[in-house]
């Protein structure tokens, strides 16, 4: 067939391969149209995740350094266990509205190191319509939350071993460190151990000695005692056998003990007593004859006023506790006085005597300390200029109990991750 209906079939034909060929321009375009969107999305979701994933890991790592600072301030953590610290957030929490994601925290005490934690933080990343992504980290941490006493004598500040003093041990002190010789009475002064010290009053016949085993001088001393602001008190929250016990408080009304210690109430298990020294209180003064099974803390001044025959004795129900715990002045009286602690004695500010020092050697007051002695004050000299007292203070590392502080001192990182 010829002609107009030959044409016609001609154009159909070549109008239909025209359509063909635009419908897979299109549908190629439609793919690679959805190609590069599912790409975009697919970098869009890799950069979220990405994001997520370096979220999650800052959310663990947040996570391990919310439990150091609990650890290190307990008296801040929102809740305590009852063996007396944070153990953990209980469960996802959010840290703060403006942070997608959750942080799940728990600690645990080492059974076989009591001063040592295990921290395990998981951190999720993303809100809950996201895919959410979790990163988990952990520590293990030695925490102190006690002053270990190493000397026999520690102080913070200029120390002069004072005539009549005798030191069965070491000598530390951050300052310069002097041991004073008297020919007369009470007798010259004397430290078996080393001297440690910043700096030293070098020997001079018949004024000043040397420790025995000589001097031990340190560039940057740190600390020999803690201060009185530092020391806990034990009068809420000690522990015995794994419960929580109270001190039992001595009232500010009450200005001094007689003959006789006071019984401990059942409540106590270590017989520790705690002086209230606020509201001007005053000095609180221990007289004859009183033996203490257990620990004294007086927040304030102490002066003891004992006859020497029978004196006044201070030893703790167990050696995980201090004796004495004097946060001012402690002041032995002049003459025939004698307190005899046995274990470990703070004092916050300064050891003195009131009274003119007796004529008799034997007449002499006595302080007697089988353990340690640590003074806090950090602003002049820990023992005063005119103390006379007869005193010997013997190192004994198992009777040197570590005094309890307030805030832990020190938090150091044993592994940092998952073990």
């Amino acid at each position: 067939m010829t002609g107009p209906c030959k044409n016609l079939r001609t154009n159909r034909r070549r109008r239909g391969i025209a359509l063909m060929l635009v419908v897979a321009v299109v549908a190629l375009a439609a793919v690679l149209g959805l190609v590069m969107l599912s790409s975009a999305t697919l970098a869009n979701r890799s950069g979220g995740n990405q994001g997520r994933l370096l979220s999650g890991e800052y959310l663990a790592e947040s996570g391990v350094n919310l439990a150091l600072y609990y650890l290190q301030y307990p008296d801040r953590a929102p809740s305590l266990n009852a063996s007396g610290y944070w153990s953990g957030t209980g469960g996802p929490i959010a840290i703060g509205s403006s942070v997608q994601g959750t942080v799940d925290v728990t600690v645990a005490r080492d059974a076989s190191n009591p001063w040592a934690y295990e921290i395990v933080s998981t951190g999720t990343a993303g809100a809950q319509s996201e895919t959410q992504v979790t990163r988990t980290t952990g520590a293990r941490v030695l925490v102190r939350n006690a002053w270990d006493i190493k000397y026999a004598v520690g102080t913070n500040s200029t120390f002069q071993v004072n005539p009549g003093i005798t030191l069965n041990g070491d000598a530390y002190t951050t300052g310069n460190l002097s041991v004073k010789y008297l020919s007369l009475n009470p007798g010259p002064a004397l430290v078996s151990g080393y001297g440690y010290c910043q700096t030293y009053t070098s020997a001079l016949p018949l004024t000043w000695l040397v420790p025995l085993k000589g001097w031990k001088t340190l560039a940057h001393p740190t600390a020999g005692s803690p201060l009185s602001s530092e020391v806990f008190n034990y009068k809420t929250g000690y522990w015995w056998s794994n419960a929580k016990y109270n001190a039992d408080v001595i009232g500010s009304a009450t200005t001094s003990w007689g003959s006789t210690a006071p019984a401990a109430s059942g409540s106590n298990p270590a017989h520790i007593f705690y002086r209230d020294g606020s509201g001007g209180a005053g000095t609180f003064t221990l007289n004859d004859n009183v033996v203490l099974a257990g620990t004294l803390v007086i927040d304030g001044d102490l002066t003891v006023a004992a006859n020497a025959t029978t004196g006044i004795t201070i030893t703790p129900v167990t050696s995980a506790y201090p004796a004495l715990v004097v946060t001012g002045k402690l002041t032995i009286t002049q003459p025939k006085s004698k307190l005899t602690v046995n274990g470990t004695c703070f004092v916050g500010t300064q050891l003195a005597t009131s009274g003119s020092a007796p004529a008799l050697l034997t007449d002499y007051s006595k302080f007697i300390v089988n353990g340690g002695l640590i003074i806090g004050n950090n602003s002049s000299s820990p023992v005063a200029s005119s103390y006379t007292v007869i005193t010997t203070v013997t190192y004994n590392s198992t009777k040197a109990a570590p005094v309890a502080l307030k805030v832990n001192k020190g938090v150091s990182i044993l592994r940092w991750g998952l073990p």
